[in-house]
């Protein structure tokens, strides 16, 4: 008993040490592991506005206590991201998404995003980047009061508001953006065409189809006189340097960009043309005399129809090089007037080996009189020459063989 009762002792004495080091024991079972590094899985992120990514963050040592992260935007008017990683770009410009450790905020990662703004899905806009000014809209050979309630517009992504009486106008501050819209509450309009005026100098860019289209972004179809005369006359509307102005439509109809851009002299690009299904005088009069134009867009159709680039680009005085015209068999008055008064023309590719059709080519390169390059199949050079200076190969251009 006495050897028992000895034993106790000494086994209540450690266990009391033991309790008396209750911080000991602590230290041995709670020993917490610091965050030593955050890793993404991207560390730049190239998006478009509405476009989203997901960023990983992978925290070390894998045995981390505490794993919990925090995100944050340098830019929320840029890019936002929420509490697992999902970026959203909101506007153009760039932004630092940051993620950064709760246990120690010393230790985080970033990602550099860049947001760009994608003309396709964003609606035709006006930016007033240079002053206060006004826009109105007009409707084209119809009863000038006649209301305008199936088009609408928003200022500075605001709510959208029904645009009302034809040739109202309405003003903008230096600054603000117009997004413009052809449907608000599934209205659908009872007329073929209307007009955009500007006051003041303003960019143009996005896509035209929104006012056609709830589902703009993905159309593809134009419908008949849809652009006539869109921006006829207006001269304060310039190229945006980074955003373009898209008509994306692959299928044409009669009329559909007939005078769209007459008289825009301030424009100085065209934009992409890519319909390769084209309509009867779907072209006509599309940049006439839009003196700034430099640069002609592709025309990648090589099936064309009665009128189709009838006077496009007549007037257009600073343009040097036209567009390579693949089409072999040509139609009725399809190139009739196209380049008629482009004093500065010096280059034209053409690849037609018919060139029957009635008025297919009639003054299509009047007043054209520098020296220039006529590229076109060899066996047609004497079929161009008997057209005339006029009507076929400039009197100043010289052939050569394609």
């Amino acid at each position: 008993m006495r050897k028992l009762s000895i034993v106790l002792t000494v086994l209540l004495s450690v266990l009391l040490a033991f309790v008396a080091c209750d911080n000991s024991i602590d230290i041995g079972l709670d020993t917490k592991v610091e965050v030593k590094e955050i890793r993404l899985n991207e560390t730049e992120l190239d998006i478009s506005t509405g476009e989203e990514a997901t960023l990983v963050a992978t925290v070390y040592p894998e045995d981390a206590t505490d794993k919990s992260v925090t995100w944050s935007s340098s830019d929320e008017d840029v890019a936002t991201v929420d509490a697992n990683g999902k970026v959203t770009g909101i506007g153009a410009g760039e932004a630092t998404i940051t993620v950064t450790s709760n246990s120690d905020n010393t230790v985080y990662e970033t990602c550099s995003v860049k947001v760009s703004v994608d003309p396709y899905k964003t609606p035709l806009t006006l930016e007033f980047f240079k002053e206060e000014g006004s826009f109105s809209i007009t409707i084209v050979d119809y009863d000038p009061d006649v209301d305008i309630p199936e088009l609408c517009y928003s200022i500075d992504d605001g709510p959208k508001t029904k645009y009302g009486t034809s040739g109202t106008d309405v003003s903008v501050k230096k600054g603000e953006v117009v997004r413009l819209y052809r449907y608000i509450e599934g209205a659908k309009a009872d007329y073929d065409h209307f007009t955009i005026n500007c006051s003041v100098d303003c960019y143009v860019y996005g896509n035209v189809m929104s006012l056609y289209s709830e589902d703009y972004a993905e159309a593809t179809t134009a419908v008949p006189f849809a652009f006539y005369k869109l921006f006829y006359n207006n001269t304060h509307i310039k190229n945006h340097d980074e955003i373009d102005l898209v008509l994306p439509a692959t299928t044409l109809a009669e009329h559909c960009y007939d005078g769209m851009f007459y008289g825009c002299t301030s424009l100085t690009t065209a934009p992409e043309l890519p319909a390769e299904t084209l309509a009867d005088n779907c072209y006509d009069r599309m940049f006439y005399d839009c003196t700034s134009l430099k640069t002609a867009p592709e025309l990648p159709a090589d099936e064309l129809a009665n009128n189709c680039y009838y006077r496009m680009f007549w007037g257009c005085t600073s343009l040097e090089t036209a567009p390579e015209l693949p089409a072999t068999t040509l139609k009725y008055h399809c190139y009739s007037n196209m380049f008629r008064g482009c004093t500065s023309l010096n280059h034209i590719t053409c690849y037609a080996t018919d060139i029957a059709a009635d008025g297919c080519t009639d003054n299509w390169v009047l007043d054209v009189e520098l020296s220039g390059i006529f590229y076109c199949p060899e066996s047609m050079n004497d079929s161009w020459t008997a057209k005339g200076s006029v009507s076929g190969k400039p009197a100043n251009f010289v052939f050569s063989a394609i």
